[in-house]
């Protein structure tokens, strides 16, 4: 099965734009299964070019990576993509940059950004994350995630974790850490003394069960703008007879924290705060007409002579 023909998750979204009619558009998830082919999908729009020349397709893991893993223009593809990467794309007559890759691995597991060069100005997606998974059906030792979640900045997340071990082994305890950015990522949790490390400190709440439900999952609250980024969950096993055992994902979780709109800030709001503002407004309202009011009449001259006039009148049939 070609997962490229799969449905992709979540919709395009526009990377780029400017008044001159330059757009970039990727999808923003795309999942694969290890050996099998996956369609990165790359469109644009610009004003109509005339010579192939003039517009090249770029493509490169992460948005500042310096090197590129393929170039459209050079026919070159970078050494460890070699013999795997196929452009699909049509610049100039249909203003497309898609590639194909090939035999794909758990490593290729990244963020794939395309680049449109126009007449020497490069204009960059918002980027696709690829998630590579191992093929189901393996009892022994193995790390489950979900390959992408999308969160509200300012809110909190649930990033899932659940793992399997062989029925012979029996482990003695069992502790989880958490790592961000890669791999060989930097350590933002650990179980074992349920501590929390860098940024993340006060952050993190752990909902895992280890030895029960064989979970590891962890709550990240208090959501930043630069908590996008991927996240992977490390299991660690002790037993009485063995050295420890420790495993996990390959291909990780992308989290991607997006802003909160005005409008999402007043819905999250309770309908309480909500009719407290709106009886605030309405007495603030009314203080400040019944002010106004109050000051006119004072400030009348003909309501001012009128008073005096009655006063004066009443004045005197008090004398008859």
């Amino acid at each position: 099965m070609d997962v490229s023909l799969c449905p992709v998750l979540l919709q395009l979204t526009v990377a780029w734009s400017s008044g001159s009619g330059f757009r970039v558009e990727q999808p923003k998830y795309i999942e694969a299964v290890v050996d099998e082919s996956v369609t990165l999908t790359c469109t644009f729009t610009h004003p109509e070019i005339s010579s192939l020349r003039d517009i090249d397709i770029r493509w490169k893991v992460r948005k500042n990576h310096k090197t590129d893993i393929f170039r459209y223009l050079d026919n070159y593809t970078l050494n460890v993509f070699g013999g795997r990467i196929n452009f699909l794309g049509s610049p100039l007559r249909d203003k497309t940059g898609s590639i194909r890759l090939h035999r794909v691995e758990e490593r290729d597991t990244n963020m794939y950004f395309c680049i449109v060069v126009i007449l020497g100005e490069e204009y960059t997606g918002p980027g696709t994350v690829l998630s590579v998974q191992a093929r189901t059906g393996d009892r022994g030792f193995r790390v489950k995630q979900m390959g992408y979640l999308e969160a509200a900045e300012n809110g909190s997340v649930i990033l899932p974790c659940s793992f399997t071990y062989p029925d012979t082994y029996t482990p003695r305890d069992i502790h989880i850490t958490w790592k961000v950015g890669g791999f060989h990522g930097t350590k933002i949790f650990d179980s074992s003394q349920n501590n929390t490390f860098g940024e993340y400190q006060g952050r993190i709440e752990f909902l895992g069960s280890p030895l029960r439900n064989k979970t590891g999952s962890i709550r990240l609250v208090a959501l930043k703008a630069n908590d996008s980024n991927f996240y992977f969950c490390l299991v660690t096993c002790f037993n009485d007879s063995d050295k420890p055992i420790g495993w996990q994902s390959i291909s990780g979780t992308f989290l991607s924290v997006r802003a909160i709109t005005v409008t999402e800030e007043m819905r999250n709001l309770s309908h309480g705060s909500i009719l407290m503002i709106r009886t605030a407004l309405v007495l603030g309202l009314l203080v400040a007409v019944w002010t106004v009011g109050i000051y006119l009449i004072k400030r009348n001259p003909v309501t001012d002579a009128t008073s005096r006039g009655l006063k004066k009148e009443t004045f005197q049939e008090t004398q008859l």
